[in-house]
């Protein structure tokens, strides 16, 4: 996503969340509802929501105090408006450092390890081998191919 068009959706969620803010005692604007029907009343595509979150969270314009699910609503503190420059120089592209890639790494292998510890020994490719025979030969004793 362009640092534009995060900005401007950014923007749109922000206000939106404001304006059906509730002012608290000492001055906090605070959302208690769905933000995920914010984002989709705003017509902002679902693949953008998680970005915009993270992006309104890590730049300090809203906490979020509760994260809502379908039977809760969340709670949002609104903080400060997004602003385009900090979004802007936030979203240059920047190289991973060795340590996170190591670790992102790591966590993938480990993923892997567990999903193959998970099978028990199963041999995948060597069972759908296995079970390909077999219907070849019930299939040739049923009479459904000609060999």
């Amino acid at each position: 996503m362009k640092p534009q068009t995060l900005y401007l959706h950014s923007l749109a969620f922000y206000r939106e969340l404001e304006s059906q803010a509730k002012t608290e005692p000492g001055g906090m604007l605070l959302f208690d509802g769905h933000h995920t029907k914010i984002l989709n009343y705003l017509g902002i595509s679902t693949s953008y929501w998680s970005k915009i979150m993270r992006t309104l969270i890590e730049h300090g314009n809203i906490v979020v105090l509760r994260k809502g699910n379908v039977r809760q609503t969340s709670l949002i503190t609104l903080r400060s408006e997004p602003s385009e420059e900090k979004i802007s120089e936030s979203d240059l592209t920047r190289p991973d450092d060795g340590a996170t890639l190591v670790a992102r790494l790591e966590k993938r292998v480990g993923a892997l390890e567990g999903w193959r510890e998970s099978q028990a020994g199963l041999n995948v490719p060597r069972a759908m081998l296995d079970l390909e025979q077999r219907i070849a030969h019930l299939e040739r004793i049923a009479g459904l191919t000609q060999d």
